[in-house]
């Protein structure tokens, strides 16, 4: 379906958050992007079913994935990938269209990662992982016509007050993140997640990483 683009037409501004899950887990991309990007031959049942069956057994430790099982599966997820850069430039193509494309703020990010059996498990929520919280982050600011690529540690908290900043809106004392066009140096990374019983949290900076665990009842587990 093509992207619909609405607006308050008393306002020349308009807003518009797009959450889309084709490039999640379970991975059934659209058949133009899995034949641009073929899934090695493995005896697997890459159905809907068959991959929770799958993700099931690896997670719970019943089943290890052989490296052409990891490359199939990751094929699968490229092509979740390549059907959605295809679905927005749908987007993009709308908003040049509409003479809003260089006047817009884009941000573009994800809230997790996926794992392919590299710590014997596979898919999300079950670890703070490098590969589950590092995710991208790319912000198209208006009027810019030349890319660059940061390197420091950013967060998603870090979103919200940076669009505060282009629409001129102030930025209140106690919000969490850091507006990424301001003076602000970069700050460590905190996250954390609940999975089961077992409590996660992890503290990143630009040379090492701390994680603990944790019991539901606050017992430490582990330390890494």
């Amino acid at each position: 379906m093509p992207p619909q683009l609405l607006h308050d037409e008393a306002s020349t501004d308009i807003f518009g958050y797009v959450h889309v899950l084709d490039v999640h887990w379970p991975y059934l991309p659209p058949p133009a992007a899995l034949a641009a990007i073929p899934t090695p031959a493995v005896e697997l049942d890459l159905s809907e079913a068959g991959q929770k069956q799958l993700r099931d057994a690896v997670n719970d430790g019943e089943r290890v994935l052989t490296a052409a099982e990891q490359d199939a599966l990751r094929a699968l997820y490229d092509a979740c990938v390549r059907g959605y850069d295809s679905a927005f430039a749908e987007l993009l193509a709308a908003l040049r269209e509409r003479d809003l494309l260089d006047d817009a703020l884009i941000v573009v990010t994800s809230d997790h990662g996926e794992e392919f059996g590299e710590h014997g498990k596979l898919g999300h929520g079950h670890s703070l992982s490098d590969g589950l919280p590092r995710i991208p982050l790319i912000i198209q600011t208006p009027g810019s016509r030349e890319g660059s690529v940061r390197r420091e540690l950013v967060s998603l908290t870090d979103v919200y007050p940076t669009l505060l900043r282009f629409v001129g809106a102030p930025i209140r004392s106690g919000v969490s993140g850091r507006d990424l066009f301001g003076d602000d140096r970069p700050a460590d990374v905190f996250a954390e997640l609940m999975h089961g019983r077992r409590y996660e949290q992890a503290v990143r900076t630009t040379s090492w990483k701390l994680a603990q665990e944790f019991t539901q009842l606050g017992e430490p587990i582990a330390a890494s």
